[in-house]
């Protein structure tokens, strides 16, 4: 039994853990030693926070029907990733200094100084 799930959590996250190591390497790279520490601690955050939201789902998911499973893991998921992390981020930021989001948007990617 032991045999048969090892492959299938290769399959199931190899990529997804190649490109994290990837991402991580290429951190150390251009960031140098000194982001090891953010990039732990982030990842402690959010590992963390994924379990936790995990039980919380497991716990919603039980009472629903196969379609609003479907729903709320394909759509739950993008609001959850490009909206709470991406979206949300940028326009607080454009709220909080009453800049316009494409200038906020700007600031983030190509200048971090200004935009932390």
């Amino acid at each position: 039994m032991i045999a048969t799930a090892q492959p299938r959590l290769l399959q199931r996250y190899g990529f997804v853990t190649g490109v994290s190591l990837l991402v991580v390497v290429g951190a150390i790279i251009f960031g140098g030693p000194y982001v090891l520490l953010p990039i732990i601690a982030l990842a402690a955050i959010e590992i963390t926070f994924s379990f936790d939201n995990a039980v919380l789902n497991s716990q919603v998911l039980a009472g629903m029907s196969r379609i609003w499973r479907t729903l709320f893991l394909t759509l739950g998921i993008a609001v959850a990733v490009f909206g709470v992390r991406a979206i949300l981020p940028l326009v607080l930021v454009s709220w909080a200094s009453d800049s316009s989001l494409s200038q906020v948007l700007d600031q983030a990617l190509h200048h971090p100084d200004v935009y932390a």
